[in-house]
């Protein structure tokens, strides 16, 4: 009986209908799991907020940590009382007067929040917390499926829910957690208008590297140079068609001259590129245990102890497997190193630089190419 129901069902559902249906089944398992951990650290975060986290500074309506935050809800709140006043608009045309920045993207994001949710900072954390774990972690793990099996993609994408570093900025009114949802969210777009080309896939990736660049043009520029490299390696684009793209992305940047100018200007390459390999060592190694301030969050810092022995064991093994290094992990590296040159001539990448970066650096550069050959087996 059973012999003869799977007859039928291989005559009118072909093997490979079924193999991928099977494989959809698994995809879509992974992605059940990871939204409902996210749904349980989501809950979990709503109890923190309420029961121990005081999001309020010494005086009423200020956040507590550090200048940076006051600076960004006193700006926020400037702007949100224009727009109130005079429309979203009307405080567009000159957003420099209520940013002073360039980067304009989180005082209008926060300002939305107010306008829509009430000016209270705790619905700036909800709706964060909401973003990161519903939007940005599947995102990350959408991104990386693309590259490697689902399997890797779900742990990978897992691990960000427990990336501290990162999540505690869900818990602030700083822009680093929205930097990353951009950035993952513009690698993404550039990848799917790759793959499938469509105008309307390549106008929406304008968009979103638009407001990266609205957050940290630096990783816009990044965002730009990983386009054209993939442009120029693909071989499945004809001429005709790596012309017109690049030139839509030229017209961009021409819109976006003043700015590029200006930050080229500001940073001397050469001595950028020199400096360079000590940056990204930095970077990676930083900060190191012994030099983190008793200022610095405890949970933050108890994580920093642990991972930096784990690093140093990545770092060794990675050097002896840098032959994996393949097309994919060489194109994210490219991307790493493009977002870090700017910093290089300086002091470096700071924390909340580093933090935007580095699940990138690990998770499609050094964990691939150390266990390229166990996670094609997964």
């Amino acid at each position: 009986m059973f012999v003869a129901v799977k007859k039928i069902i291989l005559l009118k559902y072909p093997k490979k209908v079924i193999n991928s249906l099977n494989t959809n089944f698994k995809l879509n398992k992974c992605f059940f799991h990871l939204i409902l951990v996210s749904t349980v650290s989501f809950l979990f975060g709503l109890v923190l907020i309420e029961f121990f986290i005081d999001i309020y500074g010494p005086k009423s309506g200020t956040p507590i940590i550090g200048a940076d935050e006051v600076t960004y809800y006193e700006r926020a709140m400037f702007l949100y009382e224009a727009i109130s006043r005079e429309g979203f608009y009307s405080t567009f045309q000159n957003f420099y007067t209520y940013s002073q920045s360039l980067h304009f993207g989180n005082y209008y994001f926060l300002a939305s929040v107010f306008i829509f949710l009430g000016a209270d900072l705790k619905y700036v954390i909800i709706t964060k917390i909401f973003i990161y774990l519903f939007i940005t972690v599947p995102l990350f793990y959408q991104l990386l499926k693309l590259f490697w099996r689902e399997k890797y993609a779900y742990y990978s994408a897992l691990s960000l829910i427990f990336y501290l570093p990162l999540v505690i900025f869900n818990y602030t009114v700083m822009r680093d957690d929205l930097i990353f949802l951009l950035t993952v969210a513009a690698l993404y777009c550039v990848e799917k208008s790759f793959r499938r080309p469509k105008l309307y896939k390549v106008i929406i990736t304008l968009v979103v590297i638009w407001l990266l660049a609205a957050f940290r043009i630096h990783m816009a520029l990044a965002v730009i140079v990983y386009f054209f490299v993939k442009l120029y390696i693909n071989q499945g684009f004809s001429k005709n068609t790596k012309y017109a793209l690049s030139t839509m992305f030229l017209i961009v940047l021409f819109f976006k001259y003043q700015e590029i100018i200006n930050f080229l200007l500001e940073n001397s390459i050469f001595n950028n590129l020199m400096m360079l390999p000590l940056s990204l060592l930095r970077a990676v190694l930083s900060p190191l245990p012994w030099q983190i301030s008793d200022d610095v969050n405890s949970l933050l810092k108890i994580w920093y102890q642990i991972s930096f022995p784990a690093i140093i064991i990545i770092i060794i093994i990675l050097s002896v497997r840098i032959k994996n290094l393949c097309k994919e992990t060489l194109l994210f590296a490219i991307f790493v190193i493009c977002y870090i040159l700017p910093y290089a001539g300086h002091d470096g990448l700071g924390f909340r630089q580093s933090v935007v970066i580095m699940p990138f650096l690990f998770l499609c550069v050094f964990i691939p190419v150390i266990f390229k050959n166990s996670i094609n087996k997964l």
